[in-house]
């Protein structure tokens, strides 16, 4: 089984992540202080926050400084551009060089790839972090609408086709329906590919649902925050844990 850190996704109740952010060190350092304080499996380094983040040597300045506020934790570096709902723009060339410095620090478990980028370097950055025993998940984000459902299933396949160790999805609803495509479109991926580990969520408040149905549908982690969410919809770390740990022991008694 697929782990990021230590913790094994893909077996039953979907693992938490909690974003953390910051626009300078001393932001981030609360940030992560916070993340510590709500219960989570994962927390993910939101590095376009920072304004210095492009930087020389800002990425394992990050990273270090995660890993000692959060020693024992599962750390998820990514970068999102702002094509893709992020903080800053920046280079493709630059976006993969601090990818292969998050990837090569030996700080970072799991690295986010972004999918709409050239497929090359997506190929390259995979084989580099698999030799370095780096979780890789590919990434797909869309603000405005939710694809038709087999452009979402063919999205999933083509990031597993790719080597994702888990695809990623998520997608903005327009009506409820939206958010029922996109939970049956990962649930038919899953049945079609046992094995590959998916991510998906719908945004916004109407996307509630996705957040915290993985457990039926197949998506095998969901975000939560401890202050600031880094996407709309997301839910408070603890509040979201109980209702998964709720929704989990019902699921066990069927």
């Amino acid at each position: 089984m697929k782990k990021i850190g230590s913790v094994k996704l893909g077996d039953g109740m979907p693992a938490v992540c909690v974003p953390v952010m910051g626009k300078d060190f001393s932001e981030l350092k609360h940030s992560l202080e916070a993340a510590g304080q709500v219960p989570h499996d994962v927390v993910e380094l939101r590095m376009d926050s920072l304004e210095q983040a492009q930087s020389k040597g800002m990425v394992r300045k990050a990273l270090s400084l995660a890993r000692e506020v959060l020693p024992q934790m599962n750390l998820l570096y990514t970068f999102r551009t702002a094509e893709e709902g992020g903080e800053q723009e920046i280079s493709e060339d630059r976006y993969f060089t601090m990818l292969g410095e998050a990837v090569e620090s030996g700080l970072a478990d799991a690295v986010d790839i972004e999918f709409y980028k050239d497929c090359d370097k997506i190929s390259g950055m995979i084989e580099k972090a698999k030799k370095q025993k780096v979780f890789v998940i590919l990434s797909s984000h869309d603000f405005q609408k939710t694809p038709p459902r087999e452009e979402l299933i063919n999205r999933l396949i083509t990031m597993r086709d790719l080597g994702a160790d888990a695809a990623k999805i998520a997608c903005m609803p327009e009506n409820d329906e939206d958010v029922f495509t996109l939970m049956g479109a990962t649930a038919e991926v899953k049945r079609r590919f046992p094995d590959q580990l998916l991510i998906t969520m719908a945004m916004g408040g109407r996307g509630t649902l996705s957040r915290i149905g993985g457990e039926t549908d197949g998506s095998c982690l969901t975000f939560g925050c401890a202050e600031k969410a880094s996407a709309p919809g997301q839910m408070n770390a603890g509040d979201l844990r109980k209702i998964l740990e709720s929704i989990h022991s019902a699921v066990q008694k069927v």
